[in-house]
Order: structure tokens, then sequence, then C-alpha cells
């Protein structure tokens, strides 16, 4: 929850509330301790343990959706530090044979849940650029990537067409 807790108390005045979704309950209760930490108002959030959206209503519609699917290929589970491996869940790093596992179905369903103008920024790894083009222009969307600050693809930033 970093980047909604951020949000949250970067623009008290412009968000008026951030809904939290995890598949995995230990990162769920991770949320809530940390914006319990943080003292956000509960009015200001909510928190579901959800497969993507299988648990949001879709007839709430957002401005924004900020996303951090798994996306680590199986392939490539040998580059993973130990430390990772042994304190992440794999539930939160692993995405199938090509890491897109995720992606795809984030994409197949966001448009459910996004506004006409509203914007998705989602985190990738660099390898995958080509095929989440792909998805994208598959799927009818308008994006942009961006660069981390080691200058690799590391971020996207669509809307729909």
């Amino acid at each position: 929850g970093c980047i909604g807790i951020a949000v949250l108390m970067a623009c008290p005045e412009l968000c008026r509330g951030v809904d939290f979704v995890d598949i995995d309950k230990e990162a769920i209760r991770q949320i809530k301790i940390n914006l319990k930490i943080n003292k956000i108002s509960k009015k200001r959030y909510r928190v579901y343990k959800s497969d993507l959206f299988e648990k949001l209503s879709p007839r709430r519609k957002y401005d924004f959706i900020l996303a951090n699917p798994p996306y680590v290929a199986t392939d490539r589970i040998y580059e993973v530090q130990k430390e990772v491996l042994e304190k992440e869940p794999h539930i939160a790093l692993f995405a199938g044979k090509d890491g897109a596992v995720y992606i795809r179905k984030f994409f197949d369903k966001v448009k459910n849940y996004l506004k006409p103008k509203g914007m998705i920024f989602l985190e990738f790894d660099p390898r995958q650029k080509e095929e989440i083009e792909k998805i994208l222009q598959n799927r009818g969307f308008k994006f942009i990537f961006s660069k981390d600050q080691f200058g690799k693809y590391r971020w996207l930033k669509a809307k729909i067409k």
C-alpha cells in the first residue's frame, strides 16, 4: 500500500479516497497496519482482499488506477535475490513463464473500472516492454512508457482511446 498511502498523504485536498486491493492476506494486513501508522482516516480508504477487480463493483469507476502486479517470469527465478525469495510471497512476484499473466488479466478488465478520462499507471519488468506494447495496442489503449532512474523502461501511463 505504499503508493496509495503516499498519495493520500501528499494530496489530502485532491484525493478523496483510495481503494487498496491485494490477493495476499498478509499484504492486506500490512496495508492496514501502514494506514494506521500513518494516521489515515478510515473515511479515506477501503481495503479489499481480491484477485484484481474480482471484489470491486463494476459500477465504481476510478480517475486513477495504480498497479504493481506480479511480473517476474518464472523462467528468470534465478535472477531474484535469495532474500527476496525467502521473504516475499511468491504470489507477489511470479506471473507465469513470461511474467505477463497478471498484466494481461489486468488490461482485459481495467476498462470496466476506469472513468472515460481516467489514467492507469503500471510497473513492469523492462524486458516486457514489447509484449506489453502489443497487449495495450490489442486492447485499445493509448500509452506512454517511462524510464526509471537507471534509464530502463519500468512503468507506463495508459488511458482508453
